[in-house]
This record gives structure tokens, sequence and C-alpha cells, in this order.
């Protein structure tokens, strides 16, 4: 539900991020790793959001939140590996978009939907 959100109007429900949080929280605190898990969350939390809060929203709080609550979910190896995947997908999909069209440059996109094709991928 977050993608679909982010991809209409660039924004999400806050309590909807906090539920997922929620969620991955209680998962963690299920398995074996819930203080590794969390204190990697809080480290993703607290430097992405220090670096969304210097650069003015250009990473969003929401995605740094739902980034977050991944990692609470799946561990800091798998959190590295859903950023970076998403940051590549994100940054193939921003290339063929601004080669193929005649959009401006400053052009935002929908960030939470790559995050979730990298957790996807994380899987396998």
């Amino acid at each position: 539900m977050c993608c679909v959100q982010d991809l209409k109007s660039k924004e999400f429900s806050l309590s909807l991020a906090l539920v997922l949080y929620a969620l991955a929280g209680a998962n963690a605190f299920v398995s074996e790793s819930f203080i590794p898990n969390l204190i990697s969350a809080s480290a993703v939390l607290g430097v992405l959001g220090a670096i969304s809060l210097i650069s003015k929203q250009k990473l969003g709080l929401g995605d740094v939140l739902i980034l977050s609550a991944l990692v609470l979910f799946r561990g800091f190896t798998s959190g590295v590996f859903i950023f970076n995947t998403a940051l590549v997908l994100c940054l193939v999909l921003c290339i063929v978009r601004l080669t193929v069209s005649k959009k401006k440059k400053s052009t935002e996109t929908a960030f939470v939907p790559f995050l979730s094709i990298g957790f996807v991928m994380s899987f396998i």
C-alpha cells in the first residue's frame, strides 16, 4: 500500500509506515536477532535521517522509515542489499526516463517501490 501511495502522490501515510515498523519489530522480537536488528535499524534511521534532513528531503523521511523497518525485519546485511538494489534500479529508471522523455532533470521519483523490489530480491 505504501508503494501505491508513493507512486500516486510521492507521499504515504505515516500511520501505515508505523504499522509496518511495528510488524517488523514484532517479527524481529520473535526471532533470535532482535537486539542486533534493532541496533542496525536505529543506525539506519539515524544516519539516513540526518542525511535526509541535511539534503532538504532529497531522500524523504518516509523512505528512511520504510528502509529502517526493512532492516529491522531482515537485518543489516540484507538492508544494505535492499538499499543498493533500490538505488541501482532507480538509477536505471531515471536514466531511461531522462533519455526517452523531455522532462526536467528535477523530476521526483518514488523510491518505496524500488525498496520493495530490493526487499523481495533479498529473499532470493
